[in-house]
């Protein structure tokens, strides 16, 4: 690859993570529960998006709408609405329409830091 397509390609993942992204340890996720009463884990969240682990992500399928709270560490919680945009043997990739606050984000990145001190994100 020329340099011209390696600065394409760098802009290109820059323009697709705008966003803060917090990876959970696996004691510590979040859930997202559903009106219809289902209850998914949260492997990372970030403002517009967020990754539901694999065994929450067998209820689902691509493009399917999704809604319903996140429950949070200090027992707040917040709606939110959006659609499954990719499904891996990761889990299912949603992109919110109705996402996280700044405010509860960074809650959420300071639970993890003191909580979690030896957290490495990609590691569990």
């Amino acid at each position: 690859m020329n340099s011209s397509g390696s600065i394409m390609q760098n802009q290109e993942s820059e323009a697709r993570r705008q966003f803060f992204r917090l990876v959970y340890p696996r004691t510590a996720r979040l859930e997202l529960k559903t009106p219809a009463g289902l209850v998914m884990n949260v492997v990372d969240l970030c403002e517009q998006g967020l990754r539901l682990d694999y065994e929450s992500s067998l209820e689902l399928s691509t493009n399917q709408r999704i809604e319903g709270y996140i429950v949070f560490h200090d027992g707040g919680r917040e709606y939110i609405s959006g659609c499954v945009i990719r499904m891996d043997a990761r889990g299912a990739a949603v992109s919110l329409d109705q996402g996280i606050s700044m405010h509860d984000m960074v809650k959420e990145q300071l639970f993890v830091r003191r909580h979690y001190p030896m957290h490495k994100p990609g590691g569990d």
